[in-house]
């Protein structure tokens, strides 16, 4: 948790603002790879994820502005692998791989009581 606090005197007002907030970011990936000949076979596989947590508190502020709290949540994920097979001899090449990914999304107002969660499948092969 990462606080922050901020405090404003004007024209004997108070105004504070209170806010703390966490990160999480990750990008792990592992590989394995083997050659028999004429033929490589390698695979790469991992994840990148990010969590962000923030809450929020304003005093001192009229509350026509509307609501002065906040609680949010927003994390995704993206698990991916890559798998490739390649192919060489006698001056022919060939390249087939096919990365596919999924990820996903959430997003989390906590005191509104709101959840919005979203998810992506994308694959891509290709042959040349």
């Amino acid at each position: 948790m990462k606080p922050q606090h901020l405090d404003i005197s004007r024209d004997s007002v108070r105004q504070q603002q209170d806010i703390r907030s966490s990160a999480f970011y990750t990008n792990t990936n592992t590989s394995l790879g083997f050659y028999i000949n004429p033929v490589n076979i390698s695979m790469r596989v991992g994840i990148i994820g990010v969590i962000r947590d923030m809450e929020s508190e304003l005093t001192g502020v009229s509350d026509t502005l509307g609501s002065l709290h906040n609680d949010l949540l927003m994390r995704y994920f993206n698990f991916y692998a890559l798998p490739e097979v390649e192919f060489k001899r006698s001056g022919l090449e060939a390249k087939f791989d096919m990365p596919l990914s999924f990820t996903p999304y959430l997003y989390h107002d906590k005191l509104a009581g709101t959840k919005e969660s979203k998810s992506k499948f994308l694959l891509s092969p290709r042959f040349y």
